[in-house]
């Protein structure tokens, strides 16, 4: 058999991520974590907890999947979820928002959100 390279870290979670459904030998976030630390301001685990009223939660993770929606109005916005290595968030983008960041969304990418945690149902939401 002729010998092939390696599967690189993050193919090798992908692939785990694929077949059993969660990451085991780790989470592709963990490797974006010591770049974000110094901009976020609470991790996704804390954003429940969050109780600075007036300040805006600023977090990091990856996105894993979002859906489109529409308003009463009928207008399209966005649901997205977003993980790091402990916890996920939902976060709703409202029409004006969705139309603008729609296009640059991309699974297994990364990005920084901000936004007001609403506790009534557990949702994070941006544009508020």
């Amino acid at each position: 058999m002729a010998e092939c390279e390696d599967f690189n870290n993050r193919q090798k979670l992908d692939f785990e991520k694929e077949s059993m459904g969660l990451y085991i030998s780790g989470h592709p976030y963990d490797h974006y974590l010591p770049l974000v630390k110094n901009y976020i301001n609470c991790p996704i685990s804390a954003i429940s907890s969050w109780i600075a009223a007036n300040s805006p939660v600023v977090t990091a993770g990856m996105l894993s999947g979002y859906k489109e929606r529409l308003t009463k109005k009928g207008d399209p916005m966005g649901i997205l979820d977003f993980e790091d290595s402990e916890s996920t968030v939902e976060v709703v983008l409202f029409p004006k928002q969705w139309a603008h960041y729609k296009p640059v969304l991309s699974v297994g990418s990364l990005y920084v959100v901000r936004g007001q945690p609403r506790q009534d149902r557990g949702v994070f939401n941006i544009g508020r």
